[in-house]
């Protein structure tokens, strides 16, 4: 299977929201945090989403390292 055409192919949904035109930079940060009984019982990842002004990505990528850093030593 080739796994960019499927890929893209659930991507045409988020089209007619131009999601990927907006000039705001983000990055999903995972945590050490799981979400109780998942779909299966299991528990599940969680995380946060972290959102940069516009055009401004280094400094976004500046602090989603210094958080990483301070989620995994705490």
């Amino acid at each position: 299977a080739d796994i960019m055409k499927t890929l893209m192919s659930h991507m045409a949904m988020y089209k007619p929201l131009k999601l990927n035109e907006l000039s705001f930079p983000s990055i999903a940060m995972p945590t050490k945090a799981r979400v109780r009984n998942g779909i299966d019982g299991n528990p599940l990842p969680a995380g946060f989403l972290l959102w940069g002004k516009k055009f401004e990505d280094r400094r976004l990528l500046e602090v989603a390292l210094a958080l990483e850093i301070a989620i995994n030593e705490a």
